[in-house]
């Protein structure tokens, strides 16, 4: 159970760094992200040695039910990342990771970018699996979400704006674009630890791509130490989407309480 926590706790700290509210920004994800929409996209990171990172992205929009009298939306997203050597080859690290998430269609409507980067926080229902482990569903994501956030002390704040319309060219194609600029704080204490970082993000949106993103730009100062990232728009598709879930879907166990989790 503790490697469980872990993840989560790690998850809550990637997602409230790279994440940005969408305040002031006009963008509504559901009518340009069809059932059975999916992108995929590419991000390179390197960070403050000069070492590179890639991420392939694959995000889904698999289907839509109804609970407690409002739409939700079946979303996921898998993860593979690769060291970039110096020759340009690239070799997997660590397993592939699938998160499917059941999100409520206010959130999509009212913060589509903080919906999109916090999927494990703000879906009703979430299911993980990792390379071919069973998968895992947490049914109630907020007391897993909440011992993470007290084990974190997440502090976050946001801010985003639009910067006009902008033409880009990806390998996906050329598209007529929203550009959009903005920063984010983060204070974390994970532990005894205290992690500071600031980002400032640029992203270019286009309302006939699933889910918006064709290109982002961002840089991160983690105390002190300054990363960067490039992302862009591979492929993508308005139908045919599949989930990558496979295997029988096991029940998380019930969350424990902190003092047992780490002795206290």
């Amino acid at each position: 159970m503790k490697s469980i926590v872990t993840f989560l706790v790690c998850l809550l700290t990637l997602g409230a760094a790279s994440s940005v509210s969408a305040k002031g920004v006009q963008w509504n994800l559901i009518e340009s992200t069809p059932i059975g929409s999916w992108q995929l996209r590419e991000e390179v990171e390197t960070n403050h040695k000069g070492k590179q990172t890639v991420n392939l992205i694959r995000t889904s929009m698999l289907s839509m039910e109804e609970r407690d009298g409002e739409p939700h939306y079946w979303v996921e997203t898998s993860m593979q990342t690769f060291k970039l050597r110096k020759n340009g080859k690239r070799k997997a690290k660590g397993k592939p990771v699938v998160m499917k998430a059941l999100m409520p269609e206010s959130l999509f409507t009212s913060d589509p970018s903080n919906a999109m980067e916090n999927l494990q926080s703000m879906g009703t229902e979430v299911i993980v699996q990792q390379g071919k482990q069973k998968p895992m569903r947490i049914g109630d994501t907020s007391a897993l979400m909440q011992a993470a956030s007290a084990i974190a002390k997440v502090e976050m704040t946001y801010d985003f704006s639009e910067l006009g319309k902008e033409t880009v060219e990806v390998d996906a194609g050329k598209f007529d674009t929203k550009k959009i600029a903005g920063s984010a704080d983060v204070e974390v204490k994970v532990l005894f630890k205290k992690i500071k970082a600031n980002s400032q993000s640029t992203i270019w949106i286009a309302k006939q791509v699933p889910f918006g993103t064709v290109k982002m730009q961002d840089e991160t100062t983690t105390n002190g130490k300054v990363s960067q990232t490039e992302g862009r728009l591979l492929e993508y598709g308005m139908s045919g989407a599949t989930s990558q879930i496979t295997g029988e879907i096991q029940d998380a166990p019930e969350m424990p309480k902190l003092n047992d989790l780490f002795g206290g």
